[in-house]
């Protein structure tokens, strides 16, 4: 059975249109002697005019045909939903085309929509029967090399569900259709564990729930104006006892929220692991390595060798003595920087200390720079920052390396 049929003369016939699309109407096709020729659009054999139970208009195959043909054996309730969709959309001011093929035959959609200019195209695919994940992406991507978007509505719950753009919808009380899920909002909560700044970096719970149950119409009409998107989150998101989904629809707001929320998260699992490694770097200074490399290694090793050698021939000037680099020596009170000593390859004690390589303001311990009045040296896009930060009369010395960050 299907909701279509061609009539050598008029061209498709649309049983979910009152006048079925080319005005005519439905007397003229059910129970007229002669029966008028009528062909399936996807097979062309013969196909009548009939009524279901529940007074759904269709076409029905021939017998001898019924076999031949998938949309022979798609149910009544197949028929109500893409009823029900069709409808939905046509009320949102949109064209619906029911059982509409695609170029070559690569598709053929339940009902596909398409707004008033023709740029918005939505295939609409009412799937009851049980299917597989890899099915659904694979029909999805077919639509998506037509620049169409796709849909999928069920009325049971499946394990596809939610593999692509989905929705799950019910019988409403009075009739027509309920969406159970598919539609989604971002929530967020004040975090109330004994160590929030640990388990939750933004300081605050979130994550994707349910929007719950809401019109069918409503929610394919907020589809179709672009009020609903569709999402794939980070990770799936178990949606009750709906099962878990890897595709939603949200909000632009709602979408806004959690991209907020996930940069919050970034931020603050960065903060977290810089403070952890500053404590390690403060209780145990060998611990301070990783912060040196990581703070050293923004500058080309050509600009961070250009550095080293000024910084050792000023010494050497000053002083008349040999000067050493130790990149070994990282206390955490250096401020990332690598120590320059006079006369010791080894920095046993602060005697013997001239200055510091590209310490970093933020971390350096500026007490300890004005009270052995250690020379600072670094490059131009650094030294005002520096310099604000420095006691006065500290030296800051500033090194062209020809490369910045």
């Amino acid at each position: 059975m299907s909701l279509t049929a061609i009539d050598p003369d008029l061209g498709i016939l649309d049983a979910t249109q009152s006048d079925l699309g080319c005005g005519r109407d439905w007397a003229t096709v059910h129970r007229v002697r002669p029966r008028p020729v009528l062909l399936c659009p996807a097979c062309h054999h013969r196909v009548h005019a009939k009524l279901s139970p529940g007074s759904v208009r269709f076409f029905a195959h021939d017998a001898r045909t019924s076999r031949q043909c998938a949309l022979a054996g798609e149910s009544v309730a197949h028929h109500r939903l893409k009823l029900a969709l069709a409808s939905a959309i046509r009320a949102a001011g949109h064209h619906a085309s029911v059982e509409a093929a695609g170029p070559e035959g690569r598709w053929r959609a339940d009902v596909l929509s398409a707004s008033p200019n023709g740029t918005n195209r939505w295939a609409w695919e009412v799937q009851l029967a049980a299917t597989t994940n890899a099915d659904i992406e694979e029909r999805t991507a077919r639509y998506a090399a037509d620049d169409i978007g796709v849909c999928w509505v069920s009325d049971r719950s499946r394990n596809w569900l939610g593999s692509a753009p989905s929705l799950l919808v019910k019988t409403a009380d009075g009739g027509g259709y309920a969406v159970e899920a598919g539609p989604a909002q971002f929530v967020t909560e004040e975090c109330t564990c004994s160590h929030g700044h640990r388990t939750c970096p933004a300081g605050r719970h979130g994550h994707w729930e349910g929007d719950g149950e809401a019109p069918l119409r409503e929610v394919v009409v907020r589809v179709l104006n672009a009020a609903l998107l569709p999402h794939a989150p980070a990770g799936p998101v178990s949606l009750g006892s709906t099962g878990v989904w890897r595709w939603l629809w949200a909000t632009a707001g709602a979408l806004a929220e959690a991209e907020a929320y996930a940069e919050e998260e970034r931020v603050g699992r960065e903060r977290w692991r810089t403070q952890q490694i500053e404590y390690a770097a403060r209780r145990f200074p060998e611990a301070n390595a990783p912060l040196v490399s990581e703070w050293q290694e923004t500058l080309a090793p050509a600009a961070r060798q250009r550095l080293e050698d000024t910084a050792l021939a000023q010494a050497r000037a000053e002083t008349g003595k040999p000067a050493f680099v130790h990149l070994t020596a990282t206390a955490y009170h250096f401020g990332c920087g690598v120590l320059v000593t006079i006369g010791s390859a080894v920095p046993r004690s602060t005697r013997g200390w001239y200055g510091l390589i590209r310490p970093d303001p933020a971390r350096l311990d500026m007490k300890l720079v004005e009270q052995l009045d250690l020379v600072l040296f670094t490059i131009p896009d650094e030294a005002a920052a520096l310099r604000q930060a420095a006691p006065p009369g500290t030296r800051v010395v500033t090194v062209e390396t020809g490369q910045n960050f």
